[in-house]
């Protein structure tokens, strides 16, 4: 039995009315190469959201590697927190309310106060912890932590440009400013 690299399983999306995909199913092993054909406007682009984790099924599971939990399983397994007030935090309450749950309902184990305490935490086996994959991504690379998905959590986070106050603007600062602001546009 070959297990497989992605998996999509009865996945449907509706975006109001319009259908993306509905009882979608179909997977790919490891070495395998798939295309995804179709007209503009077929859904090809909100597949890759799909797959990609930016836009959740209304049903259906989408798995790559097999790394896809449920907020129950996120539930059993010892869930470390940062301190109220943490970035990473808020976005997960404000997330959890979306998908109408609370944090407190996920049976917290341990609320730290600062990123790397709840990270050596998690290496030392504790439970697990939701957490900026920026900060963790020597130890994904080094394979002393995994990264699961959690299904029907859409996380993203907000980043700000900032600089010292009291300090003048550079003339390379404008031109990144510059440049950001013709992407976003």
């Amino acid at each position: 039995m070959t297990s497989s690299l992605l998996e999509l399983d009865n996945v449907t999306k509706r975006f109001g009315r319009v259908v993306i995909a509905e009882d979608l199913s179909f997977a790919v092993g490891p070495g395998e190469v798939v295309g995804i054909v179709g007209p503009n406007g077929a859904g090809k682009t909100s597949l890759f959201g799909l797959i990609s984790g930016d836009l959740a099924p209304g049903a259906g599971e989408v798995r790559f590697a097999g790394r896809t939990v449920t907020l129950e399983d996120v539930r059993g397994a010892g869930l470390i927190v940062m301190q109220e007030g943490a970035g990473v935090r808020q976005l997960i309450e404000a997330e959890l309310q979306r998908a109408g749950r609370r944090l407190r309902d996920l049976d917290i184990h341990l609320e730290l106060g600062l990123q790397e305490s709840v990270t050596n935490a998690v290496r030392a086996g504790y439970g697990v912890t939701f957490i900026s994959r920026t900060s963790v991504e020597s130890d994904l690379t080094a394979g002393t932590l995994a990264e699961s998905r959690v299904e029907g959590l859409q996380l993203e986070r907000d980043i700000y440009l900032v600089r010292a106050s009291g300090r003048s603007e550079t003339r390379a600062a404008r031109a990144f400013v510059e440049f950001a602001r013709d992407r976003l546009q």
